[in-house]
């Protein structure tokens, strides 16, 4: 395909546009004069104006009469979308990751703004991307590996940056794109490790019937090996992703073996809540001081079990660190495939 020259003056606006967003300028900055840009760029005064015109048009430049030209406070605003299944304020995971991203401190001084989507919304605006998110840097793909692999030539060709953040299940999928991973099995086994410090043994498995979760199970099944434990399959509970948590444990509790001393819950909201409401319902003693993996609306567990033991996935720690590497390697647009790698946070039972 025969490359298309660029204009002088779109050539000129793209270099500009570079220098402005820089780490050279802060906001309201005296930029280059216009005698400066013609030496500089060997241009005429009727393409620089030309320019300077658009880049004023677009909130990068602001001129004052008989002052000059200066960089405006929206130049240095970077904002990154983060695109998941659901609302923000429908999920407590998605809202602390989004607002360490876009409401910190670290993130205002680099200039980082987040938005939010589903996939649907995203699907729509997709072709009109530069248009609706005129300062659109970034692109989160918060457990939507799909969505990464299906836009990420699009975003590339716009000069976004987009990555995945979620599960190392997902990994063999992506090989090749940019990730932020917490690992399953490190997750899995510093779950059961600290039910072992505890005393227990008997521990049984409640999961859902889905590609991640099974993933959890198997780590579940290594770690009890590993450890000399028995795997009984009856104290294996699984849960289609079609069922309701609450009503599905109440049934599996009737029917099956009680479940072991200490309960192991590999997913969220409607697995985790639903299985304590149906274990509490039953009367089955749960020890204070035993952790529920991955349930993901912890404040509503909070309220059934108050003193409740939960191990989540460090999302504020995420948040701040992905700022980090926005805020240094974000200014050149170099990103190692690999940006990170989740740390877990262990609530201990009776701290609420």
């Amino acid at each position: 395909m025969k490359t298309i020259p660029l204009s002088k003056n779109k050539a000129l606006e793209l270099t500009l546009r570079r220098l402005i967003k820089s780490g050279d300028y802060h906001p309201h900055d005296r930029f280059l004069s216009v005698s400066r840009l013609k030496a500089d760029y060997g241009v005429s005064q009727a393409t620089i104006i030309q320019t300077l015109d658009s880049l004023e048009a677009e909130g990068l430049l602001y001129r004052k009469k008989r002052s000059g030209i200066f960089i405006s406070p929206i130049s240095k605003v970077r904002q990154i979308l983060i695109v998941a299944k659901c609302h923000r304020l429908d999920s407590d995971e998605l809202n602390r990751f989004s607002c360490g991203l876009g409401e910190s401190t670290a993130a205002a001084e680099a200039g980082l703004v987040t938005l939010n989507c589903t996939i649907k919304e995203f699907e729509d605006n997709a072709p009109y991307l530069k248009i609706v998110y005129k300062n659109l840097f970034a692109v989160i793909f918060f457990r939507c590996a799909d969505e990464l692999e299906k836009y990420n030539s699009l975003l590339e060709g716009n000069g976004i940056f987009a990555m995945f953040y979620g599960s190392s299940t997902n990994r063999k999928h992506l090989e090749g794109y940019h990730l932020y991973c917490y690992d399953e099995q490190e997750l899995v086994f510093r779950a059961l490790d600290e039910l072992f410090k505890r005393g227990y043994r008997d521990i049984s498995c409640f999961s859902l019937d889905s590609e991640v979760f099974r993933e959890r199970t198997r780590c579940y099944i290594d770690w009890m090996l590993k450890h000399n434990l028995p795997v009984v399959n009856e104290k294996i509970y699984h849960l289609s992703a079609e069922e309701d948590g609450y009503a599905y444990m109440l049934k599996k509790l009737q029917t099956s073996s009680p479940p072991g001393r200490a309960v192991f819950c590999t997913s969220n909201v409607n697995m985790g809540t639903g299985c304590l409401q149906a274990l509490l319902h039953r009367g089955f003693r749960i020890p204070d001081d035993v952790a529920l993996l991955g349930i993901g609306d912890i404040p509503t567990s909070r309220l059934l079990r108050p003193q409740l033991a939960t191990l989540e996935i460090d999302y504020l720690g995420d948040s701040a660190r992905l700022v980090e590497y926005f805020r240094t390697a974000g200014e050149s647009g170099v990103f190692p495939c690999e940006l990170g790698k989740s740390s877990f946070v262990f609530t201990p039972g009776g701290s609420i």
